[in-house]
């Protein structure tokens, strides 16, 4: 059976989560924003920050999958492990919210590949996704490539 609905893509951070939705059925773009984790980016901050964004993706549509970019490995081992935890935090929720849809991780490297953008660095994200469907902002570009990439993905399956 071929998936129908829309595809949701997200940027974690710690202090805050890009989401864009694109349309399965035809691939356009529907809405995007960045949602702040209020607070001191506790557990309860962040699923509130979560919870208003999966709300606004259920009103636009039924959600076939949700794509989220893999956490960023970096130089200070205490980032990246908040990063991790904010991205595995969301993973969970989103596997909760919508059971029986896809859920996964792609890694930056990856989604850029798909969308036919530089695999390292920021380079380039933000001009496509500001052409693309005036995203002005890095976390918002970030999670279109995202949901775009994800449309790719969902489309092969």
């Amino acid at each position: 059976m071929t998936p129908r609905g829309l595809i949701l893509g997200l940027d974690v951070s710690p202090k805050r989560i890009g989401w864009a939705i694109v349309n399965y059925d035809n691939g356009y773009h529907v809405a995007h924003g960045v949602q702040h984790v209020v607070g001191d980016d506790d557990l309860r901050a962040r699923r509130l920050a979560f919870a208003e964004i999966a709300r606004g993706a259920d009103a636009r549509g039924d959600v076939c999958a949700v794509i989220l970019e893999d956490a960023y490995v970096g130089v200070s081992r205490r980032g990246t492990i908040t990063h991790a935890v904010s991205v595995g935090n969301v993973e969970a929720w989103a596997a909760a919210r919508w059971p029986d849809q896809l859920v996964v991780r792609l890694a930056p490297a990856s989604w850029r590949a798909a969308v036919g953008l530089p695999v390292r660095g920021k380079g380039g994200v933000l001009e496509w996704a500001e052409r693309v469907c005036g995203v002005v902002s890095q976390d918002e570009a970030d999670a279109m490539g995202v949901a775009a990439a994800g449309f790719a993905l969902v489309w092969e399956e």
